[in-house]
């Protein structure tokens, strides 16, 4: 019975966290501009909620499923402000020098300031960003509410700004049912004119 409990509770999170942030029609077709460095283009509607320099797509919702876009955090910037009631440490900052692991690092110490619990990485492994060399990998934990979830990360930076884009799906379901979805966004990504 866990499974339908859980799924209840990422629902009723779903309606309150929806009452709180705007989402717009990300339309399938569309180019969306992220930062002026790359575009994005759907295959499908999503939704889109932009705040600064991130935005999350959804289709079902955050809670449930999610690309969250990093949009060029520049040297000495956080990839969140904040994250956490702990508003007395300050979060981990990007620096343009940071090897792939410490990119890497640099992402589970950011979601390590939500409460999640058995946090675990996959290794780095290259890739690809709209033809520019990048990194990636995969992770999962189990967030407050009992949660488990999965997801990877692929992050490249250009003009000494990073930008990362973060899969992350409740495991049971969503994450198998984007996956495809997800990989499409990303593949594509084009990079902008400079």
């Amino acid at each position: 019975m866990r499974p339908i409990r859980t799924i209840g509770l990422a629902v009723t999170a779903l309606l309150v966290l929806s009452a709180c942030q705007t989402f717009n029609l990300a339309e399938s077709g569309k180019p969306v501009s992220l930062a002026k460095s790359f575009s994005i283009t759907p295959a499908r509607d999503w939704n889109l909620h932009e705040n600064g320099k991130i935005q999350i797509w959804t289709i079902d919702g955050p809670i449930l499923q999610r690309m969250r876009v990093f949009n060029g955090i520049e040297d000495g910037k956080p990839l969140v402000e904040a994250l956490s009631a702990d508003q007395d440490k300050k979060p981990p900052v990007f620096e343009t020098s940071m090897t792939p692991i410490e990119i890497r690092d640099l992402f589970v110490a950011t979601i390590a300031r939500v409460n999640q619990f058995n946090l675990k990485t996959g290794d780095l492994r290259p890739d690809s960003v709209a033809g520019e060399s990048a990194v990636r990998f995969e992770y999962a934990y189990t967030d407050k509410n009992g949660v488990d979830k999965r997801g990877f990360v692929l992050a490249t930076t250009r003009d000494d700004r990073l930008y990362l884009f973060d899969y992350e799906a409740v495991s049971l379901y969503y994450y198998d049912r984007y996956l495809d979805d997800a990989e499409q966004l990303l593949k594509s990504l084009r990079a902008s004119a400079a």
